[in-house]
């Protein structure tokens, strides 16, 4: 019994020792969280994790919607400074929105000097005059008459479409200059003109001298019956000289 109670007593001790050192570390052991709260911290970073990963895609995909925007730009705005004919994009107020280069070619304009002015000032007075004034009107197309910086003037043709942007109409208008095609137009007319002249002079000339050979012949025939009277057959030769002559 006496060595049972020293070592109860030892271990007593010992606890004491034990308890004395654990003490400082009671309150990093209290805080340690009980499994419960280690599912609910798990089950939290499962959720953020979750949400991380989705606003990640989000943020994929919008990058790629932006990207694909930004190239869809690109492409739409190569077209519209590379194109031949004339790009314009003007408002319901008739106010220039866009010149492309092909545009400034055309009128004699830098793109900085027409913005926000009013699209009619690339249109004489006099192409103006038969409509109302209205964007409307004006938006319609057709063939016109192009102003240009200098005040020349060129025949053009004016494609309109309109779409909306944010809420407001707008307008984009393709402009091809029928300078080239006029001339065209003109020199077939011309070659047409003279082609007609042609066959009617042809058909004159023919005519014509048919009807000299007809007199000719009598000519001919009437100087033979006047053989011997000089008088009658200077009148003759006289007669079949204008003869020779009208044939040239």
């Amino acid at each position: 019994y006496g060595i049972e109670g020293l070592v109860k007593a030892a271990t007593a001790v010992a606890s004491i020792f034990t308890a004395v050192a654990l003490w400082p570390l009671l309150p990093k052991i209290l805080a340690i969280p009980s499994p419960f709260e280690l599912q609910k911290v798990q089950a939290a970073l499962e959720e953020e994790e979750i949400k991380t990963r989705d606003a990640t895609q989000l943020l994929k995909q919008v990058g790629e919607a932006q990207r694909a925007m930004r190239e869809s730009v690109a492409r739409l705005t190569a077209v519209v400074e590379t194109a031949v004919d004339g790009v314009i994009l003007f408002d319901a107020q008739n106010r220039i929105l866009l010149f492309n280069p092909a545009c400034e070619r055309l009128f004699g304009y830098q793109a900085r000097e027409v913005m926000n002015r009013n699209v009619r000032v690339l249109i004489p007075d006099e192409a103006g005059a038969a409509s109302s004034g209205d964007t409307r009107d004006f938006a319609t197309g057709g063939e016109t008459i192009g102003l240009r910086k200098d005040g020349s003037t060129f025949p053009m043709d004016l494609s309109v479409g309109q779409a909306m942007q944010d809420g407001e109409l707008i307008f984009v208008g393709i402009i091809h200059d029928l300078t080239a095609r006029k001339l065209t137009e003109q020199q077939l007319q011309q070659a047409q003109k003279m082609e007609t002249i042609g066959k009617l002079t042809g058909g004159v000339a023919h005519d014509f001298n048919n009807l000299l050979q007809v007199i000719s012949g009598n000519l001919q025939l009437l100087a033979r019956d006047i053989a011997g009277n000089p008088k009658a057959e200077r009148r003759v030769q006289n007669a079949m000289a204008g003869v020779s002559r009208g044939a040239k």
